[in-house]
């Protein structure tokens, strides 16, 4: 059995569904949360089991897993079965294909996501495999491709994969590409073999991992060593500080001819630059690759228009209901009260500013309530000055119930320094963060009936900032 072990991770969902398209049969998905991922898995009738820390592998299972499962106490009894994390997976790929890596602090899905659909669309013959951390709506809504016509092929390499032999299908080797994103957090990123490398707009992120700039700078600068051939990189700033040890890396500046039809916001023109750097490096028509992006219709939870809700019609219709009335709808104009929603990945302070700028240029009369689920207390609490800063933009801020992973000893030195009579972790997050949305006259919410209540009867834009779980909920409640 082919056990995959995560909490709600897009990139390891999309090893499930290659395994799946390469023929694999036994194969179950363990995750702690019910969400949009686990949802698009059961309708291929992959198994899930939501997992309640508790669940009984066999002796024969292979394990896949994120780092978010390591501390699991179930998890710590596997002694003999053969693992691998996510990334050491991607290893053993890359290492037999021809990789090219998306790799920056910001960027890296929708770059990747543009790449996916320029080669799809002009019929990159050598394309055979890819992943990306998000839903292409131009890639009918996958996160993976498996090239149709070399599936038998691909097959032969995954089987080979999953045995203690390491050795390989020789005429297979590297004669392939694989198209990945290149993940940085905890080095994870090094373990790749890129044959092309792109780095998008680079700003230090996981403390925990790079206490300094320097730290995390050094560990990109390694990245682009082992990158074979070549690097681009779209960010100016990065590029001076590397060009000060290294000349490898090469600037790319923004096509003025990319003008996309369905966006509105400039970091994105440059990282559409570097995807035509790409494809002209890969021999194809820099006017045929610009086409293909202008037409590029946007990713799963980057900036995502949702819906639209008209609360007085919905509002009319529980009347109705509720009282056995029939008062008409159209006694209501259509254009009063009317939320409508957005939602976004952005957990880091420059990714919540390109944001806020973004949609402040683009409805400059419209009153903009940002509900943001942090990511992480640790991240917040390292740059809080930068978050506090990108966030007061806003109109109105909601702080929703934090995700919170990996922070016992961080939680536990919060409790004694504000001295917090609390009786779990839980508690203690929602007092520090009911004193910060105080201290700066934000709201904090932990419940999501209670956040729907406070929005329901305004008039805004609304955009919800999450990497967890009130994205699933959101959408749900708009079913």
């Amino acid at each position: 059995m082919l056990v995959f072990l995560w909490w709600a991770w897009a990139g390891l969902s999309a090893l499930v569904n290659i395994f799946h398209e390469l023929w694999f049969e036994d194969i179950v998905v363990v995750d702690k949360y019910q969400s949009q991922i686990t949802d698009k898995l059961q309708e291929k009738w992959i198994k899930v089991v939501i997992w309640d820390g508790a669940y009984d592998f066999q002796k024969d299972d292979i394990i896949f897993y994120s780092d978010a499962v390591v501390n699991s106490q179930d998890f710590q009894k596997v002694q003999d079965n053969i693992k691998f994390t996510y990334f050491q997976f991607l290893w053993e790929i890359s290492k037999r294909f021809q990789t090219i890596a998306i790799a920056g602090t910001h960027g890296k899905t929708s770059t990747t996501a543009m790449i996916l659909t320029v080669a799809k669309n002009i019929w990159f013959e050598n394309l055979w495999l890819w992943i990306v951390g998000g839903f292409v709506p131009d890639l009918k809504n996958n996160n993976f491709y498996v090239n149709q016509n070399k599936k038998e092929d691909i097959k032969k390499i995954f089987e080979k994969l999953l045995t203690a032999k390491w050795d390989r299908p020789v005429k297979l080797f590297k004669e392939m590409s694989f198209i990945v994103e290149a993940d940085e957090f905890n080095k994870h990123f090094l373990l790749l073999d890129p044959s092309i490398s792109l780095i998008t707009k680079v700003d230090h992120d996981h403390k925990d991992v790079y206490p300094t700039l320097e730290d995390y700078l050094a560990t990109f600068k390694e990245f682009i060593n082992k990158t074979k051939k070549e690097v681009f990189t779209n960010d100016e700033e990065f590029t001076k500080n590397i060009w000060k040890i290294d000349k490898k890396i090469k600037y790319v500046w923004i096509n003025p001819n990319i003008k996309f039809k369905y966006m509105f916001w400039e970091h994105m023109e440059k990282n559409a630059s570097l995807v035509v750097k790409l494809f002209k490096i890969l021999g194809f028509e820099e006017q045929k690759i610009i086409k293909i992006l202008n037409n590029f219709k946007w990713i799963w939870r980057r900036q995502e228009f949702l819906w639209v809700i008209d609360n007085w019609k919905l509002k009319i219709e529980n009347w109705n209901k509720e009282l056995n009335t029939n008062y008409p709808l159209s006694i209501i104009n259509s254009q009063l009260n009317k939320i409508s929603i957005y939602t976004d990945y952005a957990h880091h302070p420059t990714e919540i500013k390109a944001t806020v700028d973004a949609f402040k240029q683009n409805f400059p009369e419209e009153e903009i309530i940002w509900v943001f689920q942090p990511h992480q207390l640790f991240r917040f609490v390292s740059y809080e000055k930068d978050f506090i800063s990108s966030l007061n933009k806003f109109d109105k801020i909601y702080i929703y119930d934090i995700y919170s992973v990996r922070e016992d000893k961080l939680i536990k030195q919060l409790i004694k320094e504000k001295n917090l009579d609390v009786k779990n972790n839980q508690e203690a997050i929602q007092q520090i963060w009911t004193q910060i949305a105080q201290k700066l006259n934000w709201k904090y919410i932990d419940n999501f009936n209670k956040l729907i209540n406070s929005i329901e009867a305004e008039n805004w834009i609304v955009v919800i900032m999450t990497a967890w779980d009130l994205d699933y909920e959101i959408r749900n409640y708009l079913k």
